[in-house]
């Protein structure tokens, strides 16, 4: 803030570089946590999922809701799985606080009879056209697709202009 006066067009490059960090030190605490917690428990998954959602869309003015129903509290899940399906769940509520313009994001979480369903859902503008939600406009569906594809989870991605976005997961455990 300091230079920005006597050099203007510093201030864009020091903000990209604090967002970077930002980005970078968030990465290096979910890398820690997998690694601590190898064989974690879905209920410890949904606190995680919960507290990352309230942070970023507080943050935004967005409200975000959670539904979360385990029918078996301290299931655990396989490493892979839960890394996947948390930044699955982290790249659905980013994009909705970036893109989606949304006044509400909600996280469904359940788990019953050995089937984990998640959704993610926003009421924002949704996606216009078929490139959005195909993936080839950018890297964020297209990660989650792998993502899913690679624990042998069933993603579906739905939109309508006006009408949100929902991602939702499907995954027997």
């Amino acid at each position: 803030q300091q230079i920005g006066d006597e050099k203007p067009h510093v201030a864009p490059v020091l903000q990209r570089i604090s967002q970077s960090a930002g980005a970078l030190s968030e990465s290096m605490q979910d890398i820690v946590w997998a690694m601590k917690n190898p064989a974690g428990q879905l209920d410890e998954l949904a606190a995680r999922m919960t507290d990352f959602g309230l942070r970023l869309l507080e943050a935004r003015q967005v409200a975000f809701y959670t539904r979360i129903d385990i029918d078996s509290p301290g299931k655990q899940l396989r490493p892979d799985a839960r890394r996947n399906i948390y930044l699955i769940f982290k790249e659905a509520v980013a994009n909705a606080a970036k893109y989606a313009e949304a006044s509400e994001v909600q996280l469904d979480l359940f788990l019953k009879k050995g089937l984990l369903m998640m959704t993610v859902s926003d009421n924002g503008k949704g996606m216009e056209t078929a490139a959005n939600l195909s993936g080839t406009k950018g890297n964020g569906l297209q990660n989650m697709r792998k993502r899913a594809e690679d624990i042998g989870a069933a993603l579906e991605i739905r939109s309508a202009p006006c009408v949100g976005v929902r991602v939702s997961l499907q995954l027997s455990v």
